[in-house]
């Protein structure tokens, strides 16, 4: 039974954009200031995903500053995620899709300067996907569910893969998956946060405590598909928390 539209996200188009209209500087830290009027124009849907900005000669007279702050600011919002920055014939300055590459990575180095803790991360992972599954198993799609499903039956040779990354990549995608059955691009967002730092820390561990990942994401799945919400979020909370006490073992 599908959900009506007031519980899945909504998606209203946009309304037709204007021109960015970007006007001259003049405070000290120029490129910052470059760099709000971009954010602006991005928020106003004036610069969408994919767009190319004009060159830097025509950025800089434009702001009326020099190529130098304009490629100040540019590298800015490149680490910012705003926009990549491509080189080559067809290369210049895009606006970006909006992956939280970045959030990851600075939730990441709060972790390694020790304003995170793994208890905390844990803690905060088991807390999501206990609001999460509930909200996944009522939402999923027949789509959903044999697309997870794909991903569950290969758990059981990569689980032992010798390429730690490959499994690290598969282990994020099998929560990536629970999480889109959601149909909430914030929730999303928030389990890959929560996520990716505890399974890099996975990669640490020897595969050898992890060989009934299989199993119990096969457990889970029998539930998840059946739309049995209660067990199957016992399942993985449960499942969470055994690997959770690998981790700190």
């Amino acid at each position: 039974m599908k959900d009506s539209p007031v519980n899945a996200e909504r998606k209203t188009p946009r309304e037709a954009r204007s021109k960015p209209k970007f006007r001259g500087v003049s405070t000290r830290r120029l490129f910052e200031e470059v760099c709000d009027q971009i954010r602006v124009e991005v928020a106003a849907g004036n610069l969408r995903p994919g767009d190319k900005l004009p060159p830097e000669r025509e950025l800089a007279e434009h702001f009326e500053v020099s190529r130098v702050v304009i490629r100040e600011a540019l590298r800015s919002l490149e680490v910012s995620g705003i926009v990549a920055l491509r080189k080559g014939v067809k290369g210049g300055a895009f606006i970006q899709d909006g992956y939280p590459d970045q959030l990851s990575q600075s939730i990441r180095d709060l972790f390694h300067l020790g304003r995170l803790s793994l208890g905390s991360l844990t803690e905060a992972r088991v807390l999501v996907m206990q609001m999460v599954v509930p909200l996944a198993c009522k939402r999923a799609t027949e789509e959903d569910l044999a697309t997870l499903e794909r991903n569950v039956e290969e758990t059981a040779t990569l689980a032992e893969d010798p390429l730690q990354s490959g499994r690290l990549a598969h282990n994020l995608q099998f929560y990536q998956l629970v999480a889109a059955c959601t149909h909430n691009n914030t929730l999303r967002v928030i389990v890959d946060l929560v996520t990716e730092v505890v399974l890099h820390e996975l990669m640490h561990i020897d595969p050898d405590p992890l060989a009934d990942l299989a199993r119990s994401r096969r457990r889970f799945f029998r539930l998840f598909r059946a739309r049995d919400v209660e067990r199957a979020t016992k399942q993985m909370v449960t499942h969470l928390k055994k690997l959770h006490r690998h981790l700190s073992a």
